[in-house]
This record gives C-alpha cells, sequence and structure tokens, in this order.
C-alpha cells in the first residue's frame, strides 16, 4: 500500500468516505493505492493539509503527481486521474 493508502488508513476511513472528503470519484482512490492513476497537484495538496491537520506523517517523494516527469525514466505522468 502506498502513502495515500496508509493516510486513508490513518484517518481511519473507507474509500467511500475519503474521496468523498477530497471531492473525486470513490474508483479513484483504489486506483491511486495501487498505483494505475496518480493525483493531480491540487489533490496532493488537499492531502498534505490532511495529513498536517490530524498530526499524520505523510510522504509525498513517492507520490508520482500527474503532469509532471518521473525521474526514473523521464516520461511525463499523463493518466489523467481526476476524469475517472
Amino acid at each position: 500500500m502506498n502513502e495515500i493508502g496508509k493516510l486513508r488508513q490513518a484517518l481511519n476511513l473507507d474509500q467511500n468516505r475519503f474521496s468523498n472528503l477530497l471531492g473525486v470519484h470513490e474508483t479513484l482512490i483504489s486506483k491511486w493505492e495501487n498505483g494505475t492513476r496518480t493525483p493531480r497537484f491540487k489533490t496532493i495538496q488537499a492531502l498534505r493539509k490532511l495529513a498536517e491537520k490530524n498530526d499524520i506523517e505523510f510522504d509525498l517523494d513517492n507520490i508520482p503527481i500527474y503532469g509532471t516527469k518521473t525521474a526514473s525514466n523521464d516520461k511525463e505522468v499523463t493518466n489523467d486521474s481526476e476524469n475517472t
């Protein structure tokens, strides 16, 4: 499980409640957690604020953000997670 899943579990939320809190479709949570989709920057900011508000450590270094280049292969991450 990645950092997004760890954050969700630390908040004691199921995927449905977590998606409602973030204002995204429920299926995105699962896709983010298993790495098939990537969140947009504004969603990462919301996740960071949520973690800070609840005093939860949240490591963003290993989460690819939609529209950025990955260090491992220098390809742009283009799977638009907010539209699925």
